[in-house]
């Protein structure tokens, strides 16, 4: 009986490391809820993109995002509920990143898992509103 119980707590914890699957709750918001430090720095950077904002609830706490399109391409700009910038996320075709970064992934994926599809790719930037 310990040994079964041991087994599926074993079980149950490594399906929770490989787990994608998110808890937030994303809702949207007027532009006049948008702290005036998070909207300045959208309009100095994406001006007349038309950016949509929303309130976002995780396990980790609350968030406030941008998310809009500029020259094609469609990003996500992140801020904490005072307004300071936490990261810039755009969507990228997994193609379009340099071979010997997709080696890299593919192999640790491969590596990890017997099959798996990649459904989305986006470049990441963290660091400070001058960075």
């Amino acid at each position: 009986m310990k040994k079964t119980l041991l087994l599926l707590l074993f079980l149950f914890k490594f399906s929770l490391a490989y787990s994608q699957d998110k808890l937030e709750r994303e809702y949207r918001i007027k532009e006049s809820e948008v702290p005036a430090k998070a909207l300045d720095y959208v309009e100095s950077i994406f001006k007349n993109v038309g950016m949509k904002w929303y309130g976002e609830e995780n396990l980790n706490g609350k968030a406030i995002e941008a998310k809009g399109r500029l020259q094609g391409n469609l990003y996500s700009v992140k801020f904490s509920i005072d307004g300071d910038l936490e990261d810039v996320e755009r969507v990228m075709d997994f193609n379009l990143i340099p071979q010997d970064v997709r080696y890299v992934i593919e192999k640790n994926l491969k590596s990890k898992f017997s099959k798996f599809k990649l459904q989305k790719t986006q470049i990441q930037w963290v660091g400070s509103m001058n960075d």
